[in-house]
């Protein structure tokens, strides 16, 4: 018994050995990611709808056509590399945005907290951007953990996909970690939809799903090649299967259906938003990402660039009574006079085949961000 037991192990031993360095010789070859999925570092959390790991960094690499970028999530879940202490000692700007200013697919020193940081030190920056989060999202994150740390300006990143995240075309059953609203048949009223919290506290946080998301699995997760291997393929096959669901003119005419009500809880939502801003005596920044569709000729835009681009349109229509900045003009420029850097794997503002924020469109919206702050202050 002992003699097979000796033997299943070795055989295990082996067997993971070969698959590990069958992924290195595949991330070598650009075959597959040299760095960690983006799953590794995003998680639910029990007050907001999803956040970070605190104190550690990632090698992330989940798009083999961009290069392998390396970030660090501080003290406090926060993007940045410089933890971040209760008590300030100078005035802070807190960013607040979705996966565009996150950006954890540029390096860190050429994401937008560290650029901004350089260019106003006697500021603190703080960068409490997250993947998937929208506005009402992005309206607890300051409620519960922006506000502990007294920040004196929230420049909000605005990005189209904003429109829909915490919206639901009718009533759900239940939502998980992301509350949604819809507005009530009959009554034409906004109802909302809370996060499941028996659900998360039975199954997301129980004591094993905790210890898979422990800093010990995290670290084998970043550092194996095996399991690097494993998210490819499964990537592939998500891919592949979108890719036979592209949006049809059935599928536009639907979401575009939808804008009315999209339109009404979207509202509702900035209203909520800039009223707890102002209830703390907050300055508000809004400012507008800029996504490739922006930057195409009408006929080359896509059913779905066509429907980013009217979400676009309509909320530019509510903000515009907030002073928000658009900043295509600039962008038109700077990809202009940029032209000859801006080379694939680069586009626009972002890469050849994701239009999230390269390292020219990190140093662009920074640099226009500094200009806008700088002239608020001024005036």
């Amino acid at each position: 018994m002992k003699n097979l037991s000796f033997k299943l192990v070795l055989i295990f031993i082996i067997t993971i050995f070969i698959f590990e360095i069958t992924g290195i010789i595949l991330a070598s070859l650009k075959i597959i990611p040299r760095g960690s999925p983006a799953v590794v570092s995003l998680f639910a959390h029990e007050k907001w709808s999803v956040w970070h790991p605190k104190n550690i960094s990632f090698k992330h690499h989940y798009n083999t056509c961009w290069e392998p970028s390396k970030i660090y999530f501080n003290n406090i879940g926060a993007r940045g590399k410089k933890n971040v202490l209760e008590k300030k000692q100078k005035n802070r700007i807190a960013l607040i945005g979705d996966s565009m200013t996150e950006m954890i697919h540029v390096n860190e020193g050429d994401d937008i907290g560290s650029l901004i940081q350089n260019k106003l030190p006697n500021f603190e920056i703080i960068n409490f951007s997250s993947r998937s989060m929208g506005l009402y999202d992005q309206l607890e994150i300051y409620k519960n953990l922006i506000r502990k740390y007294n920040v004196d300006y929230v420049i909000l990143y605005i990005t189209e996909n904003d429109f829909e995240n915490n919206f639901a075309s009718s009533k759900l059953s239940y939502v998980y970690n992301q509350p949604k609203f819809y507005i009530e048949k009959g009554t034409d009223k906004i109802k909302k939809i809370d996060r499941n919290y028996q659900r998360l506290k039975n199954e997301y946080f129980s004591n094993y799903n905790m210890f898979k998301r422990s800093k010990l699995i995290l670290y084998l997760k970043e550092y194996s090649y095996t399991f690097k291997t494993y998210f490819h393929i499964k990537t592939l096959l998500r891919n592949y299967k979108k890719t036979q669901k592209t949006l049809d003119l059935d599928d536009f005419s639907k979401k575009k259906n939808l804008f009315n009500n999209q339109k009404l809880v979207y509202e509702y939502l900035v209203e909520l938003f800039v009223k707890e801003l102002e209830k703390d005596k907050i300055k508000l920044i809004p400012i507008f990402n800029l996504r490739s569709y922006l930057f195409k000729e009408s006929s080359q835009l896509s059913l779905e660039d066509k429907i980013r681009l009217e979400s676009f349109n309509i909320m530019r229509d509510v903000w515009n009574i907030y002073n928000p900045y658009f900043l295509v003009d600039e962008a038109n420029e700077y990809i202009s006079s940029n032209k000859n850097i801006i080379k694939k794997p680069y586009l626009y503002l972002g890469h050849t085949c994701d239009d999230h924020y390269s390292k020219f469109g990190s140093h662009f919206i920074s640099n226009e961000t500094v200009k806008i702050f700088n002239k608020i202050r001024s005036d």
